[in-house]
């Protein structure tokens, strides 16, 4: 007789969670291939920026400072989304004591762990969230930052180069 209990994964469960997983992969891959695009699309306004027409310029600076803030901010929900999971899941683990909690959906029947092995998993996801909320959060404020540096001072080159004569309308 062994000394542990096995909790069986529901079929269904599997099911759901490795379209989920399979989803997610989904939208990773495609954000990777967005930012090809986005490349080729900044590189076109910047373009834009340096052709000496200040009125031009600074129409692309607004698209390509929009983009990029669209940008960030999927880039910081993704990490903020994993992390809140993972704060879900290990106070669900906290209260019911045991790994995997009662009603997880788990891909492959798992050993049933309690008191201080189930207490080192919740421990694991908290700090594991932290992380994932800090650098998420932190990456998005410098990204935030630099990206909004560089757009005010070639904002304000491109206003310098309109009002003393650069082209465009007056």
């Amino acid at each position: 007789m062994s000394d542990y209990e096995i909790v069986r994964a529901d079929p269904d469960a599997r099911r759901k969670r490795l379209f989920l997983t399979m989803l997610l992969v989904g939208v990773a891959a495609g954000m990777f291939a967005l930012s090809f695009w986005v490349q080729s699309y900044l590189g076109h306004q910047l373009a834009q920026i340096n052709s000496g027409k200040p009125d031009e310029a600074l129409a692309a600076l607004g698209r390509a400072w929009q983009l990029l803030d669209l940008l960030i901010a999927l880039g910081v929900t993704l990490p903020v989304l994993a992390a809140v999971y993972l704060l879900h899941m290990a106070f669900r683990i906290v209260r019911s004591g045991r790994f995997p909690y009662p009603g997880m959906w788990i891909l492959r029947d798992r050993e049933l762990l309690t008191g201080g092995l189930a207490r080192r998993r919740a421990i694991a996801a908290l700090v594991v969230a932290a992380i994932l909320l800090a650098g998420g959060l932190g990456a998005g404020w410098y990204m935030y930052g630099r990206v909004g540096q560089v757009f005010q001072q070639a904002h304000a080159r491109l206003l310098l180069l309109k009002h003393y004569g650069g082209g465009g309308s007056q």
